[in-house]
């Protein structure tokens, strides 16, 4: 009966141990995984009637775990938040709600929006005015649609196939076609291009005819060996048909003209950049009473092994020059960026190699009411 006993709280140990151990990786893993969490308010001083309301959005960055938000301060319990305990990785955006109280006095409040992860806080100071009247913002959505941007220098194989023959004789014919196909990202930044064919072997009897979208680049003979034929930007199309052909074996009648070949492929090189420029049109009411604005958009494809930074620039005014959110992009700004009744020009584009795929492009302008 003793023994059982003891296995019994030797089990119980073993388990409890289990337990502890599962709970401390936990913790472990939750405090290596979680980093700063950035907030910023799409402003940060408001004017609001008592017993009003006004929204806000805050915008949050970072990787955190059961994040909670509150107001405090002399604003204590004055917001509401569309979500609140919510894990993060990326970007998020959160709808607050400041609701005065009917009987606040009219002065202007200090306080804070206070985020709480972990063991780490921020704290996003605001200062509401609480007034006869409230002054909220309208928002004007710019949509820009979908575009790439991309700065690209370098090679690529746009078409090649390995280990073919090609003959021809006064009686027949054996040829070999394929098409090389230029990416659109790379179709209006060629430089130059190449078609390079490996001859295994073959009986020089007449000559190999090479043939791109329908212009033969090459005639000659050879043994053996590497064929390089340089190709003008101008020549290259988006769909390019290369044809290798066996002439003629001339006076030898008797025979056919032999070629094995190792590989044939074609290679484009690319300098330059793919940016976009758009133009918007604000009203004077959009620029006087401007409170602030929002760039947003999502990165629906990009290449990992080069992730330069993109630049953004509204009317020659950089806002944002760094690699951008590879989820979902958030950017809020104020005055700082100068805004103009009538046409306002916005500008995307790198200067390194990167290359950003970017969808549901939108640009708010909110103004007073």
């Amino acid at each position: 009966m003793k023994a059982q006993t003891k296995v019994g709280d030797e089990f119980a140990f073993i388990l409890l141990a289990g337990i502890v151990m599962i709970l401390i990786l936990a913790f472990a893993y939750s405090t290596l995984q979680a980093g700063p969490v950035t907030a910023a308010l799409s402003t940060s001083n408001l004017q609001i009637a008592q017993g009003n309301s006004a929204d806000v959005t805050l915008h949050l960055n970072g990787t955190g775990f059961n994040i909670s938000l509150s107001s405090t301060g002399e604003i204590s319990n004055w917001a509401a938040f569309d979500q609140n305990n919510f894990d993060l990785s990326g970007t998020k955006d959160i709808t607050v709600t400041f609701i005065v109280p009917r009987n606040a006095d009219f002065r202007t409040y200090s306080g804070y929006i206070t985020i709480l992860s972990a063991d780490r806080t921020t704290k996003v100071p605001v200062t509401i005015d609480v007034t006869l009247t409230t002054v909220s913002s309208l928002p004007k959505n710019i949509r820009l649609g979908d575009f790439t941007v991309s700065y690209a220098v370098g090679t690529s194989n746009v078409g090649e196939k390995d280990d073919f023959e090609i003959s021809k004789s006064y009686f027949s014919d054996s040829y070999y076609s394929f098409v090389a196909t230029v990416p659109d990202d790379k179709l209006g930044i060629l430089t130059d291009g190449l078609i390079q064919v490996f001859v295994e072997n073959s009986n020089k009897a007449g000559n190999i005819i090479i043939e791109l979208n329908g212009e033969r680049v090459y005639a000659n003979t050879i043994l053996a060996g590497e064929i390089d034929i340089p190709l003008n930007a101008s020549a290259i199309h988006k769909y390019n048909s290369i044809v290798l052909r066996a002439g003629n074996p001339g006076f030898m009648f008797w025979t056919n003209t032999y070629y094995k070949i190792k590989f044939a492929k074609m290679e484009v090189s690319f300098n330059g950049v793919s940016s976009k420029q758009a133009t918007f049109t604000l009203d004077s009411r959009d620029v006087n009473d401007f409170t602030n604005g929002k760039l947003s958009f999502q990165v629906q494809n990009y290449d990992p092994n080069n992730l330069g930074p993109l630049t953004i620039e509204i009317n020659g005014v950089t806002m944002w020059d760094d690699a951008p959110t590879l989820t979902y992009f958030s950017k809020t700004f104020g005055r700082e960026i100068p805004l103009y009744p009538g046409d306002n020009t916005i500008y995307f584009w790198v200067k390194q190699a990167a290359n950003y795929q970017l969808a549901n492009v939108i640009l708010t302008i909110n103004h007073h009411i």
